[in-house]
């Protein structure tokens, strides 16, 4: 019996996985990467014979339809193939038949090939088609007008079963009418999935999603009364210094001059004053554009590589002791001098900025107006001395991630998307804190929920955008902060309760970069969109929620 995969022309499929790498089929067909199956057009035979062992092999050349729109010409082992007979040819939709190629021989050889795969009347098409084309008499333009021909023709293959029952509707005329007392049609449809007793249907490109998303511009509120924002400095006549003294809390500049004062004073050392402590401040902005191994050379007055600016920092009015003295000295909060008995030593040594964090949160709620997007996500300051849960000296927590190019204090924050801006800081005192993201509190919240929630409390009901990366975002969290006015777009990795992402999503097959697919909760209330659940595939695939679209 002749193997139909060794003919030219035949329709034969293989994994995807065979056909393509590892990396490409999970972006396409996402868990479903193992076991897709491609379809081809067999395009050449040879047979290999192996010097050494004098073994024989059948390398079969066809090109595959990866995605729509998307080629693949492979040359794999006969053993990968598998032939696609005309019972499955009959059945197979329009999708799984997306060729932009075919066979590659003469009118007759295609007669015979095609024949057998395709129904009466569309090997007529064919012909109609090829005749049309003029060009049989020219091999040279023939076979491409042939491939397109045959893919035409394989295309307008439609599934028997519905061609039946359309011919049976046509036929009847007796067809029962709906019954008047069935019950009114579910206005959202059959949902696709659900997750949870979370329904989810197919997305018709909703426009707007909870209402539309004003625009809103960023300002700060002066303490003339005036409103700064990016277009109030055009004449230049604010300056940095300005700037920085409208979003430096004047409460904080006073509890750092007056903590710095009482350890000043212990040693015996000169006070410092308000100008003095901008001047430290200035200072430390300044040595940051400069490399060195020591602070005292920052005061010498030759350069430390050639073609490199002298320090000098003798210019800025501070000698080199006097630095030292009031860095030595410098405290942003006041501590006790002694622990008290029932306090841990984690808290006690979190009281040195405690204060400091409480009067940014506080002035920047009162001074600065954020645009309709806020950010939120986790901030390293970088730590090289003593700390630990283990010792009651330094950094009384110290992080160290993976991801993170330096170790030290973890800082969970928000910030203004438009500006730049940071607009609150939460400090990740310890462990306890920090469980697990998957396990629910008491209030039934996930504890990147709880942490988002306390980041963004100073904008419920504005009616604003927090994007956040998958340690806030999950379905839990989206809710939650809808019930406070606010909208969410999030990137879901582990927290998955009542996500479709791998009851459905994770299964959808992708084509190209940038392409998505999503699902859509609703309101059952008012019949209106409430949330949207979608796959995006870049480098790999990403899963988001999100309840606002517009």
């Amino acid at each position: 019996m002749k193997d139909e995969r060794k003919v030219v022309g035949s329709i034969v499929k293989a994994k995807a996985k065979l056909i393509s790498n590892d990396a490409e089929c999970q972006r396409r067909y996402g868990s479903n990467w193992k076991t897709k199956e491609v379809y081809g057009v067999v395009t050449d035979v040879e047979n290999v014979i192996n010097e050494k062992t004098k073994s024989r092999k059948t390398m079969i050349t066809a090109s595959f339809t990866l995605s729509t729109g998307s080629l693949k010409t492979k040359k794999t082992h006969l053993v990968n193939l598998k032939h696609v007979a005309r019972e499955e040819l009959d059945k197979m939709t329009l999708e799984s038949l997306d060729f932009e190629s075919g066979p590659t021989q003469y009118h007759q050889q295609q007669q015979q090939v095609l024949e057998p795969l395709l129904p009466s009347e569309t090997t007529t098409n064919i012909n109609q088609i090829i005749q049309t084309t003029n060009i049989i008499n020219n091999p040279s333009i023939f076979d491409a007008a042939m491939q397109n021909a045959a893919a035409a023709a394989i295309l307008q293959l439609q599934p028997l079963e519905n061609v039946n029952e359309n011919v049976n509707e046509n036929e009847s005329n007796d067809a029962p009418t709906p019954s008047t007392t069935d019950p009114a049609p579910n206005p959202f449809g059959d949902p696709t999935v659900v997750v949870n007793d979370v329904k989810w249907h197919d997305y018709n490109r909703h426009k707007v999603m909870n209402h539309p998303v004003t625009t809103k511009d960023w300002a700060v509120l002066a303490t003339s009364g005036d409103r700064w924002n990016q277009d109030c400095n055009r004449t230049e006549s604010i300056s940095i210094l300005d700037v920085f003294l409208q979003m430096m809390p004047p409460r904080q500049l006073l509890l750092i001059v007056g903590a710095t004062n009482r350890e000043l004073r212990k040693a015996g050392k000169k006070e410092t004053t308000c100008g003095e402590m901008l001047k430290l401040i200035g200072i430390f902005v300044l040595m940051t554009k400069y490399e060195f191994t020591s602070r005292t050379s920052l005061w010498g007055r030759e350069a430390n590589e050639e073609f490199e600016a002298t320090p000098n920092l003798h210019k800025t009015g501070m000698a080199k002791n006097r630095f030292e003295d009031l860095f030595q000295h410098l405290r942003f909060s006041t501590q006790p001098e002694e622990k008290p008995d029932n306090m841990s030593c984690e808290r006690y040594s979190w009281m040195l900025v405690d204060e400091f964090v409480n009067n940014f949160n506080d002035w920047r709620a009162t001074n600065f107006t954020p645009g309709e997007l806020i950010c939120i996500d986790e901030s390293i300051s970088r730590w090289y001395g003593l700390g630990g849960e283990w010792i009651c000296i330094g950094l009384p927590m110290y992080i160290a991630i993976d991801r993170k190019p330096d170790n030290g204090c973890e800082i969970q924050n928000s910030c203004c998307a438009k500006s730049g801006v940071m607009l609150r800081l939460r400090l990740v005192k310890s462990v306890a804190e920090e469980t697990h993201n998957e396990d629910e509190g008491e209030d039934g919240l996930l504890h990147g929920t709880r942490v988002c929630m306390e980041l963004v409390q100073s904008y419920y009901w504005s009616n604003r955008v927090i994007c956040g990366d998958s340690y806030f975002a999950s379905v839990g969290c989206a809710l939650e902060l809808l019930k406070h006015g606010l909208r969410f777009i999030g990137v879901i990795k582990t927290a998955t309760k009542r996500f479709p992402m791998m009851a459905y999503l994770s299964s959808l097959e992708l084509v190209n970069r940038g392409d998505r697919k999503g699902l859509v909760h609703y309101d059952e209330n008012n019949n209106h969109p409430k949330m949207m659940a979608y796959v995006w595939m870049d480098r790999n695939r990403r899963y988001f929620i999100s309840t606002a679209v517009q």
